[in-house]
């Protein structure tokens, strides 16, 4: 692992997280910026003894808050009156289940610290009318619109997995976080900043009618069915000899790759094959693409994908992700040793600065 001691962007500010939701992980980002993040837990609010359930939400609450200092304490620890003094951002919960332990006082912080930030999150922000709505990441994916295109054609909207949705609010409130910090620092002035989680979320998701690039030929969104994708017509997944995998033929280019990979077949060397409609309303194609890949392994494929400049990716288990060779050469994971015994692979960062993985 790359020592921590690297010089880093944040290295020399101090933030202070108080925050008992998964948005706890804005501030991890900051920790592999270089700030000194600590963690606060009053009265056991967002402990890890605290979460319900065991190994899933063990492993969630340590991949938001590895690196932090965290510190158990109680409204009243005069500690907390000490950390709240030297903080150059605050991140605050304002979940309507953490309301009642709100213990930052802006205006009288602001006061004494002129380029202090204060920012709260929660779901959808203050003052507004889904300012009490509760939030989960299903909530987050209807909101954005992305589910009005997510799903089989005439079924009920398909959720992604994991927490798609609540990882790209906590990508973008880390954003959201280092703007407001460079904004104190040029200007000498802090400020309050209100992060919505629905906020991020949309930013970083794809839209229903958000669409661009090949997938709508170059027609406006305007102009697109709004029903739901016919199954599928997009990104097929065929069966290979030891899996399968799925493939991307959007673009006339990968078509042309596609083409030339199977051989040049004359069935399919009309011209009328480079548009994305006519390539899809053959009957013949897609069966043909499978039986061409019916006999090869999945490796097989994607060596010939990239040859041929055609996106092709085997559909992987978990395990198999963890396994993939270029997975391991590029030291995407690392494993870390909690402190109850479990040694698990978490993300081994998602930035670079002058070569330097942090």
């Amino acid at each position: 692992m790359i020592p921590f001691e690297v010089e880093r962007p944040l290295a020399g500010f101090t933030v202070l997280d108080l925050v008992a939701s998964p948005l706890s992980g804005i501030s991890r980002g900051l920790r592999e910026l270089g700030a000194k993040v600590i963690r606060v837990e009053i009265d056991a609010r967002g402990s890890i003894n605290s979460t319900p359930g065991y190994e899933r939400e063990r492993l969630a609450y340590w991949a938001a808050n590895l690196g932090k200092d965290i510190r158990p304490m109680s409204i009243a620890d005069p500690e907390l009156e000490a950390l709240l003094g030297r903080a150059d951002l605050i991140i605050e919960d304002i979940s309507i289940d953490s309301a009642a332990s709100a213990p930052v006082e802006w205006s009288v912080l602001a006061k004494a610290n002129s380029a202090l930030v204060h920012m709260t999150v929660s779901g959808f922000g203050t003052g507004n009318s889904l300012s009490t709505w509760q939030w989960s990441d299903p909530v987050l994916h209807a909101l954005s619109t992305e589910l009005s295109r997510s799903g089989i054609e005439g079924r009920e909207p398909l959720l992604p997995p994991g927490e798609i949705a609540i990882q790209a609010a906590v990508a973008q409130g880390t954003f959201v976080a280092v703007s407001a910090l460079y904004q104190a620092i040029v200007s000498g002035r802090g400020d309050r900043v209100d992060y919505s989680a629905l906020d991020g979320a949309v930013e970083a998701l794809d839209p229903g009618y958000g669409i661009g690039g090949s997938a709508t030929q170059g027609r406006p969104a305007k102009l697109l069915s709004p029903d739901r994708p016919i199954k599928g017509f997009h990104y097929p997944i065929l069966d290979a000899v030891d899996g399968q995998v799925r493939l991307c033929l959007l673009a006339p280019r990968q078509w042309l790759g596609m083409f030339r990979m199977m051989g040049e077949p004359p069935e399919f060397a009309d011209e009328r094959f480079m548009d994305l409609d006519f390539r899809y309303e053959s009957p013949d194609l897609l069966p043909a693409i499978a039986r061409f890949f019916a006999d090869k392994t999945r490796a097989e494929i994607e060596t010939m994908g990239q040859a041929f400049g055609v996106p092709i990716a085997s559909v992987l288990s978990l395990q198999d992700c963890l396994g993939a060779d270029h997975v391991k050469e590029r030291h995407v994971f690392v494993e870390i040793d909690l402190d109850d015994g479990i040694v698990a692979p978490f993300p081994n960062g998602i930035l670079e600065i002058d070569g330097v993985r942090l």
